[in-house]
């Protein structure tokens, strides 16, 4: 449970500091409205999640594998 909460913490931090160089560099991002940033940075913590579900099952089937 441990590496799951370090991992989701990780990939959290990447793709929320992933999506504020996204917006601060595009000028046509730049001009939307604060509620459309918003939004984008509450999808980060749910990709994140989806994320760390997606490595730690093709971690555990790959491991199997070589077993």
């Amino acid at each position: 449970m441990r590496k799951h909460a370090v991992l989701f913490a990780f990939l959290l931090v990447i793709q929320s500091v992933g999506i504020w160089i996204v917006f601060s560099r595009s000028p046509v991002l730049a001009t939307l409205p604060r509620s459309i940033w918003a939004y984008f940075f509450l999808m980060a913590p749910g990709s994140a999640f989806l994320t760390t579900i997606i490595v730690l099952e093709l971690l555990r089937v790959t491991l199997a594998k070589k077993r």
